[in-house]
């Protein structure tokens, strides 16, 4: 049985446009779940998408379409820490290059 949507199209839409100001904000779509409804609507996409739910509404591949466009991240596992710690890296890196420079001199 294939249900036609799993929201309504009119209420994806907004939430959509909500994410897309998000995005423009913040410079990603990883709002978090604690942040209210776009959180949790966020959320729920990650969700109903890693369960193939998604796949049931009718129009679910333009939907993933847009989301892709919009450079959704399907999976934020870790994100906050692997690029906390690239930046740590860089830090230290450019340290190490500054102190280089600074003894060739």
């Amino acid at each position: 049985m294939i249900r036609r949507h799993l929201a309504p199209p009119k209420k994806w839409e907004d939430k959509f446009e909500e994410l897309e100001v998000y995005k423009c904000k913040h410079g990603n779509c990883n709002n978090p779940q604690k942040e209210g409804q776009l959180g949790r609507w966020v959320k729920s996409r990650r969700q109903a998408n890693k369960k193939g739910q998604e796949g049931q509404v009718a129009d679910w591949n333009e939907r993933r379409r847009k989301l892709d466009e919009l450079k959704f991240a399907w999976s934020v596992k870790g994100t906050n820490k692997s690029v906390n710690k690239k930046n740590s890296n860089d830090k230290k890196w450019n340290a190490k290059f500054n102190e280089l420079e600074e003894y060739k001199k």
